[in-house]
């Protein structure tokens, strides 16, 4: 059985070069897990026109509290024992919305060091199956881009393999 011997929390923030709609920013709360073999697993959470740091606080006293020096018997097992703290009302959250958000990030987390433990992808160690899926490409397009380049990024996307592009 997994034990997580180290669990951090960090928010990066991302100013937007082209601002979408509203949003000028997007945050991410980074979790890594870190189990005592030294096999780590990493989960994010974004935040569109995130602006303050009350998802990583809640991250934090979640790691602190009900993730770090515990054993890791199945990310399920973990989500439920966090959620249920929470429900009960524990001190020190800080809301549903941030409580949220840091929930994800630890929970994707928690699935990945778990799928690397088995040797398998998330999806498989989510009770899914190998197979092909085919994939659009949507990097390299921009406002008021001319029509004729936009054409040669989107060929250049689909000899790499893309099925698509939007």
């Amino acid at each position: 059985m997994l034990t997580i011997a180290d669990a951090t929390a960090e928010l990066w923030r991302y100013r937007l070069e082209i601002p979408m709609g509203a949003a000028d920013s997007v945050d991410l709360v980074v979790t890594t897990l870190t189990a005592q073999d030294g096999l780590t697993g990493t989960g994010i959470a974004h935040v569109i026109m995130g602006r303050d740091d009350l998802p990583l606080q809640a991250a934090r006293a979640i790691l602190e509290r009900h993730v770090t020096g515990r054993p890791l018997a199945h990310p399920i097992a973990l989500w439920r024992r966090i959620s249920n703290a929470f429900s009960r009302g524990v001190p020190g959250y800080v809301g549903r919305g941030p409580y949220s958000l840091a929930l994800a990030s630890i929970d994707v987390a928690a699935w990945d060091l778990y799928a690397k433990s088995l040797g398998v992808p998330i999806g498989v160690a989510m009770g899914g199956t190998p197979r092909r899926v085919p994939v659009y490409e949507s990097e390299g397009f921009y406002r008021d881009q001319d029509p004729e380049e936009a054409a040669e990024v989107a060929h250049r996307h689909v000899l790499r393999g893309a099925r698509g592009v939007k």
